[in-house]
């Protein structure tokens, strides 16, 4: 069953964005092996995240972190 997880969160903009840029590589590798695919917006310090998989990939990728 196809899963569709929409959530909204801040960055914490103390951190360089060569950090977010990083997170992000390392999320869509990771996301690529767990067949989960999505779109992230973002726009100052807010994030939209909108992520799509399989039940079981969705909610294994939600108990190993938070999301992005």
């Amino acid at each position: 069953m196809l899963t569709t997880l929409i959530y909204r969160s801040q960055l914490n903009l103390s951190h360089p964005s060569t950090e977010l840029r990083e997170l992000v590589e390392r999320a869509k590798g990771r996301n690529t092996k767990l067949d989960i695919t999505g779109v992230l917006l973002a726009k100052g310090s807010d994030i939209l995240q909108i992520l799509e998989g399989s039940e079981e990939s969705v909610v294994k990728l939600l108990d190993r972190k938070s999301v992005v």
